[in-house]
């Protein structure tokens, strides 16, 4: 029993580290629940925040292209930060409030411009039933539905 529970302890690990390693892990690390992220915290290429809404499923992901995109189960692409092929590697929330996509060299090729401004007073990137897109308390599109 000592070497079957050893066993299958290994190839959890194994495959949760496998997985991680190749970048399936579907939503964001950092974000906790999955259906926002906070502050500080950032979605890599191929990850994701989610939400069932009233109207279906809604996600936010970071494409492995660079493209930022939402998109709702009933709609397709509803939104998106049209930096394909920018070389976006990741998507940060900084803590000034600015929902940035930057390169794997550090270097901004997209931006929500709310850093400093009214909007700025948001702490989450999330979606909203009607899979609105919220950045803090900025909307950036009118809905996936």
């Amino acid at each position: 029993m000592a070497i079957r529970q050893a066993l299958t302890k290994t190839l959890t690990v194994g495959a949760a580290a496998a997985i991680a390693a190749i970048g399936l892990t579907g939503t964001a690390t950092a974000a906790g629940s999955g259906d926002h992220l906070n502050r500080g915290q950032t979605l890599n290429a191929g990850e994701s925040i989610e939400r069932y809404t009233s109207t279906g499923h809604v996600w936010l992901v970071m494409q492995s292209d660079g493209n930022l995109v939402e998109y709702g189960s009933h709609f397709g692409a509803c939104w998106a930060s049209h930096t394909e092929n920018s070389g976006g590697a990741y998507a940060s929330y900084q803590n000034d409030g600015n929902f940035v996509v930057y390169t794997s060299s550090g270097r901004a090729v997209w931006a929500s411009k709310t850093v400093g401004s009214v909007q700025a007073t948001g702490s989450t990137v999330d979606m909203n039933d009607a899979g609105q897109l919220y950045i803090g308390t900025r909307r950036f599109n009118d809905g996936c539905r």
